[in-house]
């Protein structure tokens, strides 16, 4: 079993402040991360990590900074042959600003200079997760093997985002862009219109789940559908939760854990990360994830809306 991995890659700088951002007025960085980021990638650092083969379908430039990400990726065993370094390009990289007070972050991305068009593919895998960044080469990968199991880490509902959801097993997006897609916010004490959004959302996939953070996630199965609370933790940062949250939902899947399984599990990885500064940096062991179900046999734990 193998697992790829499709979509962004890029270089995270973390900037920790009191507060905050204010026009116009001077903050002073009390902390600062700098590491390898972007969905794609941190899902892959994560399957990579925990011992299952792991490629990345992504792109960087031949500056510092695709050079770093590309280092860290091999150290969490990462096989980076499908990365496409380009010559002379920029590689994409992120200024994060995080709010000491409560965890909560505010990105500002520059996408690099990098060329575009189809990157390669390894000759085969039995896990796809596609983070919606790499259109042509998601498309390519669905194509070339659809007996694999598909999964769309879906962040917001671009139109060719979209398009990928109505070509994937399993549909694992946000509430951005689940209300972004249905026009319909996500409320739990209304189960008729949180009905109409999953009757929209399954006409995308087959298999469909949208996460809500600290409210945990709803998800639809055999006609019901079930909201699955988040486990209590003390939050120290959010960034990258939702990317360790697709990885082990990915990883999961490669195990043939079900449905409901697959997504407590990944509740648990993520909830592990957020008590940690960092994306690639929070991802948690394999063996701390389990420790940590473990010891919580109760949380998380799905019941009918």
């Amino acid at each position: 079993m193998s697992i790829l991995c499709v979509g962004q890659c890029g270089y995270d700088m973390i900037f920790c402040i009191p507060g905050r951002i204010e026009e116009n007025v001077k903050a002073r960085i009390t902390e600062k991360y700098e590491l390898a980021g972007g969905p794609a990638a941190c899902a892959a650092a994560l399957t990579g990590l925990w011992g299952a083969p792991t490629w990345l379908a992504s792109r960087v430039g031949d500056d510092i900074f695709g050079e770093a990400v590309l280092r860290k990726l091999r150290d969490f065993g990462v096989d980076i042959s499908f990365v496409k370094q380009f010559s002379g390009a920029e590689s994409s990289r992120s200024v994060i600003i995080r709010h000491c007070d409560n965890g909560n972050r505010t990105g500002f991305n520059y996408p690099g200079t990098l060329g575009g068009g189809e990157l390669s593919l390894p000759e085969s895998w039995d896990v796809l997760l596609l983070d919606g960044h790499e259109p042509e080469t998601s498309w390519k990968a669905l194509k070339t093997r659809p007996e694999a199991i598909s999964i769309l880490d879906g962040g917001t509902a671009r139109e060719e985002t979209v398009k990928l959801a109505g070509a994937v097993d399993y549909l694992v997006c946000s509430e951005v862009f689940a209300s972004g897609y249905c026009g319909e916010s996500i409320r739990l004490d209304q189960p008729e219109r949180l009905a109409a959004v999953f009757q929209k959302l399954k006409q995308l996939a087959s298999h469909t789940a949208v996460t809500l953070g600290e409210r945990g996630l709803v998800y639809e199965e055999g006609g019901q559908l079930y909201h699955m609370p988040a486990f209590l933790v003390h939050t120290v940062d959010t960034l990258g939760a939702g990317d360790i949250f697709h990885g082990a939902f990915a990883y999961a899947l490669h195990e043939k854990l079900g449905l409901e399984a697959a997504l407590r599990f990944a509740s648990a990885a993520a909830a592990l990360s957020v008590q940690k500064i960092g994306g690639m940096s929070s991802i948690p062991a394999l063996s701390e994830v389990k420790a940590f179900m473990a010891e919580r046999p109760d949380e998380g734990r799905s019941w009918i809306i």
